[in-house]
């Protein structure tokens, strides 16, 4: 026992001294955290400034907190650790998640085609940046008595360029694909490059400090040259081999679980590939990583079972691995701008900005020196385009960690203050270019692009574009009709839909036309049950009514709906079960549940049948919910209305009848009393309003919760309504008709009494503010409508991914613009809803 208690003192005592492993695992997912209040942040507001910037700013200012922190704390002593990690297991960390994402997304063709320029670009143009940078080093920052090995190091560091915010800004703005794959695989290819040559200079530096490395003569220097660059290569291929044979084995494409399996073996061998080159055969894990990427993607991208589960995972995994980097950059970044040793004075800042003019004057001369050369080979190139490829050489995620590691090392293994001095100083201007080249080089690489007209499509394209968008427009018509003419709609605010769906002011009184015959065509039976619905929906056009129809009506026998409430009413009557079993009975049997009815007719259990009926209405909510108008901003209402379902399961298996609608308003409830409680909370603290602002502050209140309350119990009633009667058709059919048993009967009454509970619920509402919410349902179901559309163009290869992007986006902005009903005009407060 004593043994026991001493353990628990020693690990108490660990982690009072915020030293504890455990800490570890607070600093990355405090950083993610951060990083997805910045994301909101920058996207809604700051929308140029790259997200890699604004980790590294945050990282910066966490850095300075814990240098100057006077206490220690959890988050302090996970930073603490953090930026004291190990070079070899940073590399290990971010690495290969970053270079497989980047080289298995290229376009393998185009790579091809492109090889040859690329390698120029980055073996012989990064040995001549590693040069030229070095000179810069060393005669520039004269003052800081850099060896030549130390600024070899340095130059090969500032030789490695990331491509990830030019190739995202290059995707939205549409920029040429060869544009892209040249800047893409050109930073792929230099950073293997500049890794293999900091590998050599590192060696040196460290040898020359006598704190490790290794010498080189110019044989063993070539020689260690071509292992880790070709033979890193060759490890890649093998290791590319070996996925190709995993991913051909986990061939079950509907196996869900395998799915996930499939994509998980793509990670795990990066990150094996990366380990056995660089640290067990001491090769280029980069060069390693980058050819098993393209490989994968050349021989084994059809045997991936879920292409775009893929692209998510690595596109989850490359945003999380950058958010932890670049913060982790700013953090040490910022302790050293923080230190107060003398380190870092005021002429450090004065050579950081000397630098960046040095490497930007470097970039250009080398890009410009091998034009005549590029431009003839591969994909070719031309002065636009160079001009663009030599401003965008930002630095980022790999010269920071090369920095990171060289600068472990030298702690790690030297006490000397001079040692000190010289790692933190080569630091401070590798974080500090990054930071530079994010901040101006990024944002301003738009207006360049468009100054030099890489942006501008051509003629031919702008029409089919402009083509396609009318093509949305007219399908977007046909829909229109389609929903217009559905019960729940009746009624709907023509002006409210004109007002924020723009193709509506946009369609011709042709197009219209053709839209309702297309309309015709399609529902010839319900056109001419319609046709009412159709001269008002034609009238909202300002356009005359249809002509006489000819031909029989259907003899159903209908109660004519002229609101969506009067529908509501119709589809919920429980006085003749009969009647609704033989207008069933009269539908077409699928062909599928001719044979399923056979099984179901034996049934004389109403609890399985309620069972059934539950399963029938999850599926015909899984369909409906987005038609619905319900979206990702309802989520209490979604949540709501699955979980009713849950509860009918729990009544049903306890021999109870169907109960999903008294389940919906007693989840309601919680919400209301604890929206009620927090609100009454906040007025009550208000003590500097006035009397009369108090009071009024307490009707925005009520009318505020009276507002959820209406949102509330008029979608999860259309909803519920809706799925009932999709339900109650598909059973109906399913058991044969009006032959099936009684206790199919019992159920169909019991959805009936469901579905008029939830119409007398909204039945106490104002018809006028159901109508409104309404409209702005079928808003947000049309623009919902026009985005699967374009999405749907966009899989047929009609619209490009930047173009579809845009499209969506201002689709978006229409949606979130969408008003929202609220106060006094819309809220009747009457002593009915008050009760």
């Amino acid at each position: 026992m004593a043994a026991i208690i001493s353990n628990v003192t020693t690990v108490l005592d660990d982690h009072a001294t915020h030293d504890h492993p455990v800490y570890a695992v607070l600093f990355p997912w405090f950083t993610v955290f951060l990083g997805l209040v910045t994301y909101y942040g920058i996207t809604r507001t700051f929308p140029h400034l790259p997200y890699t910037v604004a980790m590294f700013l945050i990282g910066i200012a966490m850095g300075v907190g814990s240098a100057l922190s006077s206490f220690e704390d959890s988050l302090t002593g996970s930073v603490n650790m953090w930026t004291h990690i190990d070079s070899h297991v940073l590399f290990l960390v971010f690495l290969p998640g970053l270079v497989f994402r980047d080289s298995y997304h290229l376009n393998v063709h185009q790579f091809q085609v492109g090889l040859p320029q690329s390698l120029t670009l980055a073996f012989p143009a990064v040995l001549g940046g590693t040069l030229l940078t070095s000179l810069v080093a060393k005669y520039f920052f004269a003052s800081y008595e850099w060896s030549w090995f130390l600024s070899l190091a340095f130059g090969s560091i500032m030789s490695a360029t990331d491509p990830v915010a030019i190739a995202a800004l290059l995707a939205e703005v549409g920029a040429p694909q060869r544009l892209s794959i040249l800047v893409s695989s050109e930073s792929l290819l230099n950073d293997g490059a500049a890794i293999v040559f900091f590998t050599i200079f590192k060696d040196l530096f460290l040898n020359e400090l006598g704190i490790g490395g290794k010498t080189y003569t110019w044989g063993s220097a070539i020689i260690k040259f071509l292992w880790m660059s070709v033979g890193g290569a060759l490890i890649g291929f093998a290791f590319s081999l070996g996925l190709l044979l995993v991913l051909l084995l986990l061939n079950r494409r509907l196996n869900m679980e395998e799915n996930a399996v499939n994509v998980a073996s793509t990670v795990t061998f990066a990150y094996l590939t990366y380990y056995v080159a660089e640290i067990v055969l001491h090769t280029s894990g980069v060069i390693a990583v980058v050819v098993l990427g393209i490989s994968t993607k050349s021989m084994g991208f059809f045997f991936v079972n879920d292409t775009k589960m893929l692209d998510n995972f690595w596109l989850i995994l490359e945003y999380l691995l950058n958010t932890i980097l670049f913060c982790l950059a700013g953090c040490e970044w910022g302790k050293i701008v923080a230190n107060t040793t003398g380190r870092i004075t005021g002429q450090d800042y004065g050579y950081l900005v000397g630098l960046y003019v040095f490497l930007t004057v470097i970039r250009f001369a080398l890009i410009f020196f091998f034009y005549p050369l590029v431009s003839r080979i591969g994909l070719k190139t031309n002065i636009s385009e160079s001009i663009f490829m030599a401003f965008a050489g930002l630095r980022g995620a790999i010269g920071i960690a090369l920095a990171i590691s060289l600068d472990h090392e030298v702690f790690k293994n030297s006490d000397n203050e001079d040692h000190a001095i010289l790692a933190t100083r080569l630091f401070f201007h590798v974080g500090g270019i990054a930071g530079m080249t994010l901040l101006i080089n990024a944002p301003l690489g738009g207006p360049l692009l468009a100054k030099l007209g890489l942006t501008q499509a051509t003629c031919t394209r702008q029409k089919l574009v402009k083509e396609v968008e009318h093509m949305i427009s007219i399908r977007l018509l046909d829909y229109f009709v389609e929903v217009a003419m559905e019960p729940r709609f009746i009624g709907f605010d023509f002006q409210l839909v004109k007002d924020h769906v723009p193709m509506v002011k946009e369609w011709t009184n042709e197009e219209i036309s053709n839209g309702v015959k297309h309309y015709k065509n399609k529902h010839h039976n319900e056109f001419l049950k319609n046709v009412d619905k159709l001269n008002n929906f034609l009238s909202n056009f300002g356009m005359d009514p249809l002509g006489e129809e000819e031909g029989p009506k259907p003899r159903v026998r209908r109660v004519k709906a002229v609101t969506a409430l009067d529908w509501m009413k119709d589809v919920t009557d429980t006085k003749d079960i009969d009647l609704h079993i033989e207008i069933a009975s009269q539908l077409p049997k699928k062909r599928a549940r001719r044979r399923v009815s056979l099984v179901l007719q034996d049934m004389t259990s109403k609890r399985e049948l309620r069972k059934v009926f539950v399963e029938m209405l999850r599926s015909a909510y899984n369909k409906t919910i987005v038609e619905a108008g319900i979206n990702r901003k309802d989520g209490v209402v979604t949540k709501s209305i699955f979980q009713s379902l849950e509860h009918a399961n729990d009544s049903v298996n306890k021999g109870q009848p169907l109960n999903d609608w008294e389940a919906i308003q007693e989840l309601r409830r919680p919400l209301q009393n604890n929206l009620m409680s927090m609100l009454s909370i906040i007025t009550s603290k208000l003590s500097f309003l006035t009397q009369f602002a108090a009071k009024r502050a307490i009707n925005t209140e009520f009318v505020s919760v009276a507002m959820l309350e209406l949102n509330y119990d008029v979608k999860c009633a259309i909803a519920l309504i809706e799925a009932h009667v999709i339900a109650e058709r598909d059973l109906m059919e399913t058991l044969g008709g009006k032959d099936f048993s009684g206790p199919g009967k019992a159920v169909i009454a019991e959805s009936k009494e469901q579905t008029k509970l939830a119409y007398d619920c909204i039945h106490k509402y104002p018809s006028e503010s159901v109508a409104t919410i309404l409209s702005h349902l079928l808003v947000e179901v049309l623009l919902h409508k026009a985005a699967t559309v374009a999405e749907e163009f966009f899989s047929d290869g009609l619209l490009k991914e930047t173009e579809t992007h845009d499209y969506l986006h201002h689709l978006q902005v229409y949606i979130e613009n969408t008003p929202k009903v609220e106060g006094t005009t819309f809220i009747k407060k009457d002593q009915e809803i008050n009760a």
